[in-house]
């Protein structure tokens, strides 16, 4: 049943149907096109629609950005011979004129938005993709502290970047790019730090989409401030600890406390104007103290070790101005250095200690994208203080790490991690193993034959001339005694019938059978010729 426009309740619209006569077939062209919007921005967002457009049938469908490819059905409608009517399914959209629909500025509208004609033929008319951009609102921040900062787009397409930029230049500060969102450190903020951060989608060839900013503001003061700050331990790795105050004070002094039941231990102090007075347990190649002007008195520690960690106190006269705790983070590689294609590895990264709830996260690197492999959770609960990753067959694509520090959804720290892969003709490991093998075995068995020669020779040595053993067995060895003096003819040969023949036999364990044939053997049958027999018996 056609219902008319002024019983249209608000979530139908009726549009005349002369409106649609203006065109007789449908625009072999799509529309199509991006919008952006900041999330949570006044105002409404206008998708709009082709105006000539013939058919009898239409529908508006929704893909959200946060749903994956499943598409909702937003409105749909129905032309009659005078009328059109239009069905509005779904409570966080309007109809607008002439097939419009009217989003609010919701992160969750973000999505694909298609206007199709689905009678008497399916075809696609309008397709926009709007995106929708969250922004992180700056606060207030002291000097010294890190200040954190995201931008997230609903989502991010492998030909489009998130960028940040202070006042339109790229900032030199800690960012990463993860799971569509832009992160940002900006560490140890100081005055130079004030000003606008913007954040801007480009594309690939830098050409940019979009852009939503926020403002920084950092204070001259750490009077009563307590601050955390992350960082990687490494030869190359530094901090500075800060201590301002507006006010001039006539002395200062910087202690630290590794444990919590630990007492404080002094680092140093100093005057106003006067050089610092470093105690004699500071490692002064390693902490850096400069001057003290009566209002700022800074500590850097450079390179920074793992068990430098612990709460770092700063005194201006008789008031605490800073108090720091600095967490630091060790990655490393088991086993160390390069290594061979498809070998096995183990990434480690731990954090000294644990003084707020963690998420610990390893980050396969793929240029500025992280992809997220392994992730925990680290809290007072938790007697664990490292995330530990194993990589069954390294490959090329896993050479690039990122150990990801988060704080309440915030990135806080990131440590990087760079494995070496050995080139596949580099056997050089393999080739001296296989040389000590060959030379322990060669050494194991020269030693195994002079343990057996010289165990048969003292056996030979021990044995009796003969024996009278029964069942020996006999394995005869003919020696034949030829002349001496050359070949050719000799006019004894006739009397070679005559010589004396040697039999030897050697016994390996036992005596004849025969006693008879050992003492009297037959005579052959080419003449009488005495024969000697001996036995060498070997046990």
């Amino acid at each position: 049943m056609v219902k008319d426009c002024g019983a249209v309740g608000p979530t139908q619209q009726c549009v005349p149907l002369w409106i649609l006569l203006f065109c007789h077939q449908v625009s072999a062209e799509v529309l199509r096109g991006n919008i952006y919007f900041i999330d949570g921005e006044s105002g409404i967002l206008t998708v709009p629609a082709p105006p000539l457009i013939n058919g009898t049938e239409f529908s508006w469908e929704w893909t959200p950005h946060h749903g994956g490819l499943t598409d909702i059905q937003i409105a749909t409608a129905t032309m009659h011979s005078q009328r059109s009517l239009w069905m509005l399914k779904h409570q966080s959209f309007r109809l607008g004129n002439y097939f419009e629909i009217l989003i609010a500025k919701d992160f969750q509208n973000a999505g694909v938005y298609s206007f199709k004609q689905t009678q008497p033929a399916s075809a696609l008319l309008v397709q926009f993709e709007i995106f929708a951009v969250k922004i992180t609102s700056f606060s207030e921040y002291p000097m010294g502290f890190d200040v954190p900062g995201w931008c997230e787009i609903s989502h991010l397409p492998k030909s489009f970047t998130l960028q940040w930029e202070k006042e339109g230049d790229p900032t030199a500060n800690t960012t990463l790019l993860y799971n569509n969102t832009a992160y940002i450190i900006i560490h140890n903020a100081n005055l130079q730090c004030n000003g606008k951060y913007i954040c801007t989608v480009r594309r690939e060839n830098g050409q940019p989409l979009f852009t939503a900013s926020s403002k920084l503001t950092v204070t001259a003061d750490t009077f009563g401030r307590s601050s955390t700050l992350y960082r990687g331990s490494s030869n190359s790795s530094a901090v500075e600890l800060t201590c301002q105050s507006r006010a001039a004070y006539g002395r200062a002094a910087w202690s630290r406390q590794q444990q919590p039941a630990m007492t404080p231990e002094a680092l140093v102090s100093a005057g106003k104007n006067q050089a610092a007075q470093t105690e004699r347990k500071t490692d002064r190649e390693r902490f850096s103290f400069f001057g003290f002007n009566g209002q700022r008195f800074p500590l850097r520690i450079a390179p920074l070790k793992f068990e430098d960690g612990g709460v770092y106190t700063c005194q201006l006269g008789n008031y605490v101005f800073a108090k720091v705790t600095l967490v630091n983070i060790q990655v490393s590689a088991e086993p160390p250095g390069g290594v061979s294609r498809y070998q096995p590895v183990v990434l480690n990264c731990m954090v000294s200690e644990v003084t707020e709830t963690l998420t610990l996260a390893w980050l396969r690197m793929e240029g500025l994208r992280g992809v997220l492999v392994k992730q925990q959770v680290l809290g007072w609960s938790v007697s664990a203080r490292n995330l530990s990753l194993t990589l069954p067959r390294l490959s090329e694509d896993q050479l690039h790490w990122e150990c990801a520090v988060f704080r309440e959804s915030m990135l806080r720290a990131r440590v990087p991690l760079h494995l070496t892969l050995l080139p596949e003709g580099n056997n050089m490991p393999m080739i001296v193993a296989m040389c000590v093998g060959v030379v322990c075995v060669g050494m194991l068995t020269s030693v195994l034959l002079l343990y057996y020669r010289r165990r048969a020779a003292a056996a030979l040595a021990a044995s009796p001339g003969t024996g009278n053993h029964t069942h020996a067995k006999f394995e005869a060895v003919y020696c034949e005694v030829t002349d001496l003096q050359g070949e050719g003819d000799n006019p004894n040969a006739d009397k070679a019938a005559g010589s004396e023949v040697l039999y030897s036999a050697i016994s390996l364990g036992g005596s004849s059978t025969d006693q008879k044939k050992r003492h009297n053997p037959e005579p052959g049958s080419e003449g009488q010729a005495d024969v000697v027999y001996s036995v060498l018996r070997i046990r």
